[in-house]
């Protein structure tokens, strides 16, 4: 199992070219780079948000959504955009938030408690583990840390958008207990959040979504050989 192999050997390349005298000019960039990053983040989410009210007008019965911790339009528009944040799981929003900060830093430990595999799914992934040989299967202490390593590895593929779009994502009751979170136009459109027993939520993956996540590491693995 080469899939770590690779993202270390990506690692230590960026390590080395961040070093020595490649590290002046690279602070000097930052500034520009995170001017350019802001201002893309808000361009986005200005027009998430142009999306978002256009639906609504269409759809106005798709548009339910929780309100507790949505800013106003205009407050929106005036704050600042933010970095992804960590802001717990005591709802589907803050766990959204939260997800896409632990998958930006490569938080697998933290992760692990915030991704939530159905039965079929968690079957699947624990076959999958088995399975492995023992170099590969020794990369993980569990499954389930082998199975948040894939969620931030799919993550860092492909990026959630903007914290500042997340802010301004629909969430969409199923119920009591589960939130469907509402993007479209995005590959995260309709991702499932489940509150669970103790109150907290987190990221549900069902089976469709774990075959995904196990084929993608297969492909990886496939092409670091």
């Amino acid at each position: 199992m080469k899939i770590f192999k690779w993202i270390v050997g990506v690692a230590v390349v960026a390590a080395t070219l961040t070093t020595g005298g490649l590290t002046y000019r690279q602070k000097q960039q930052d500034g520009e780079i995170r001017r350019l990053r802001s201002e893309n983040n808000r361009l986005r989410g200005e027009a998430y948000r142009r999306q978002a009210t256009a639906t609504a007008r269409v759809a106005p019965a798709a548009s339910e959504t929780v309100h507790t911790s949505r800013a106003k339009p205009a407050e929106a528009a005036a704050r600042k955009i933010e970095e992804y944040r960590n802001e717990g799981r005591a709802s589907a929003r803050a766990t959204l938030q939260t997800l896409a900060w632990c998958c930006d830093r490569a938080d697998v430990e933290a992760l692990k408690g915030l991704v939530q595999p159905e039965p079929q799914a968690q079957a699947k992934a624990e076959a999958f583990y088995a399975n492995l040989p023992s170099a590969g299967r020794g990369q993980w202490k569990s499954a389930d840390e082998m199975v948040a390593s894939f969620v931030m590895l799919a993550a860092q593929m492909s990026p959630f958008p903007s914290a500042d779009v997340l802010d301004a994502a629909v969430m969409e009751p199923q119920g009591a207990d589960v939130m469907l979170l509402r993007l479209p136009g995005t590959r995260k459109d309709r991702l499932p959040f489940r509150r669970g027993a103790d109150g907290s939520w987190g990221c549900v993956i069902d089976a469709r979504t774990m075959d995904g996540l196990l084929a993608m590491a297969k492909d990886l693995a496939s092409t670091t050989r």
